[in-house]
Parts: structure tokens; C-alpha cells; sequence
């Protein structure tokens, strides 16, 4: 029960290695959102302006919508390629947001309305919160949080009876907000890391771990549709002896030996770009413009297939051909030339005796 509870309030209900999972995916969902919530805000509260000049009973809330509006643009601002750069500053914004709000309802509920029913606060207490995905932990805290800045300011204003008159409106809604900000929080959650786990089952190769072909043919297909920049690298490899492997040991080798390579092309190419496996023995590597030289790559390459060491694989090679984009080539130019590279590689390792097929 213990664990449950936990996993409900820190985890939004699933376990925390999947939250872990989730987490980047949920992060960019919020940060989309924010940005969208605070365009609409502001524009809500630029009519609002508009409109307290034509309505003698909002000239007193002007100046909380400007500053709603000037909260909302800086936060909007830092939403964009900061929070993209730096995770953690979209869900500072987000309880910004949320905290201002609620200081608008409170203030309104308060200072500016004393001798009205609460309306604003517990309205924007119960809606703000189903705006985002986050450990319901700290949303909770944060409602908590407003809810004693609410009964503190309540009992500074002129009207004692405010405190009592809205206490029982309150409360209710906060306790309602907490338990439904939590459940839609979990149901959430448990969305993001569905869609995490179809999205790896439809572009990850399911031996290797590796992206698919399918990957790569999407992003060849945007590079094609972008231009490919000057400094982009392709490389293509393909497993040397595989099928002497398959027909000598097994397959259960055979597939050690596919493993054991697409290992090799990530830890070699993987901090320089996406490494994919098309079919059987063919692996392909995009790297962004910034990568070492392509030798210098091809030789790591080889001496992390020589260092290998498995159950039933001791050492092996890859023939590989890598290609540089200068600028202004065709994508499909560019591709046929890292192929004929490869090949080359290939016959070059086939005319060795020691390595002829018919050996």
C-alpha cells in the first residue's frame, strides 16, 4: 500500500523507471502547452484591459491584467529555445503560471471583492491544475500552498467574515482538486508511456535495439525534403562472414554476431548521430555535421569489431564506406556513392585467401 501510494504521488501512478522513461516526452507535451496557455492568456487579459475601460467595475483589476499579461509574455519567451535547451525551466514556468493564477483568483476573492462570494479562486483552483502532466506530489503542494496564501489574505482584509463566509467553498474545491488533478495527472502519465512504448515497438529493430529501417526511411525522407547540410556523414556497413557464422555455429551465433555489430555502430556513431539496421547484416549511420573525420570513424569502428568478445563470437569486421556531404549534393548521390564504398570494402576484404568464400 505503502508503494502505491508512492508511486501515485511521485510517479503519477506507474513505476518509477517508466516515469524515468516518459519523462522527456511529458516534458515537451507541457512545455507545447505552456505556450499555447500563455498566448491565451495573454490575449484574455489584453481584452480584459480593453474592456475595463468601458466597465467602471474593472478599472480596479487593470493593473493585475497587465501584469498577468507582461508574466505571461517573459514566460512565453523563456518557453521557446531556452526551456528547449534547459527541461527543468518549463516546469519552473509552469508553476509560475499556475501560482500566478491562483494569486489572481485570490487577490480577486480577497482585496478586490471582499464582500462576494469566492468565485475566481476555486474555479481556477480546479481547472489549472488538469492542464498539466507533472508528479502530482508537487501540484498538490502547490494547491496547498494557495490555499493557506488564500485563508492568510482573507483574514487581512476589512471584512472578517469573508474568512468564514468562503471557507466552506474553499476547501471542498481544493480537496476535489488535489484527488482529480491527481487521477487525470496518473491518466496522463500512463498515455505518454503507451505511446513511448508503441512508438519503440514500431522503430526499433527487435534483435538488435537499434532503429529500424523504417526510422530510416523517414529521416532520409525528410533530408531529402530539407536539403542535406554541408558536414552530414552516411555510412553504410555490412557484417563480413556473417553466413560462414550462421552455417558453421548456428544462428543463435548469427544472431550474437548482428548484436555484437549494431553494438559497435552505436558506441562508435551513436554520440555523433542515429545508427539504423536496414536488413540482415546492413547497418546505416546519418551523423550531424561536427563528427571526426570519416577514417578516423571507420577505424574505430574496426578495432571495436576486432576487441569483441561474446559467448560465441571472438573478434569479427565490417566492411563500411562513409561519405561527407560538402553542400549542394543530391541526398540519393550521396547515399550510392557511401554504398560503392562499402563494396569496395567488401571485394577488398574477399580478395584476401583467408577470407574467400570458396576457401
Amino acid at each position: 500500500m505503502r508503494e502505491i501510494l508512492k508511486n501515485k504521488l511521485f510517479y503519477a501512478g506507474i513505476t518509477r523507471e517508466e516515469y524515468r522513461r516518459t519523462l522527456p516526452t511529458i516534458t515537451e507535451s507541457n512545455r507545447k502547452n505552456m505556450r499555447a496557455f500563455t498566448m491565451v492568456t495573454i490575449i484574455g487579459m489584453l481584452i480584459m484591459i480593453g474592456a475595463s475601460f468601458f466597465e467602471v467595475s474593472l478599472v480596479k483589476n487593470r493593473s493585475s491584467y497587465l501584469g498577468i499579461v507582461l508574466a505571461s509574455a517573459v514566460m512565453r519567451f523563456l518557453l521557446g529555445k531556452p526551456a528547449q535547451k534547459h527541461p527543468n525551466l518549463t516546469y519552473v514556468c509552469i508553476y509560475v503560471f499556475v501560482e500566478m493564477l491562483f494569486a489572481f483568483g485570490i487577490v480577486m476573492g480577497t482585496f478586490l471583492e471582499p464582500r462576494e462570494l469566492a468565485v475566481s479562486f476555486p474555479v481556477l483552483m480546479f481547472a489549472v491544475p488538469q492542464l498539466f502532466t507533472d508528479r502530482p506530489i508537487r501540484m498538490n503542494l502547490a494547491i496547498l500552498v494557495s490555499l493557506a496564501a488564500y485563508f492568510i489574505c482573507a483574514k487581512l482584509t476589512q471584512y472578517p467574515q469573508t474568512f468564514v463566509y468562503n471557507a466552506s467553498n474553499v476547501i471542498p474545491y481544493s480537496i476535489v482538486s488535489m484527488i482529480v488533478s491527481s487521477y487525470m495527472m496518473g491518466m496522463k502519465a500512463k498515455r505518454y508511456l503507451l505511446q513511448d512504448e508503441n512508438s519503440r515497438l514500431v522503430n526499433t529493430d527487435q534483435l538488435t535495439g537499434i532503429l529500424n529501417r523504417r526510422c530510416c526511411d523517414q529521416r532520409i525522407n525528410e533530408l531529402g525534403a530539407k536539403g542535406v547540410p554541408a558536414g552530414m556523414s552516411f555510412c553504410i556497413a555490412d557484417i563480413n562472414g556473417l553466413k560462414r557464422v550462421n552455417d558453421r555455429i548456428g544462428h543463435f551465433a548469427g544472431d550474437e554476431l548482428v548484436c555484437a555489430a549494431a553494438k559497435c555502430m552505436n558506441k562508435v556513431f551513436g554520440p555523433y548521430g542515429a545508427c539504423y539496421r536496414m536488413d540482415g547484416d546492413e547497418f546505416v549511420a546519418i551523423l550531424e555535421p561536427g563528427a571526426p573525420e570519416g577514417e578516423e570513424l571507420l577505424a574505430l569502428l574496426q578495432q571495436c569489431c576486432a576487441d569483441y568478445r561474446g559467448e560465441h563470437i571472438a573478434g569479427f569486421s565490417v566492411s563500411a564506406g562513409i561519405v561527407t556531404a560538402q553542400g549542394n549534393e543530391p541526398l540519393q548521390d550521396l547515399i550510392k556513392e557511401a554504398d560503392r564504398c562499402m563494396y569496395a570494402a567488401k571485394e577488398a576484404y574477399y580478395t584476401k585467401a583467408e577470407n574467400n568464400r570458396r576457401c
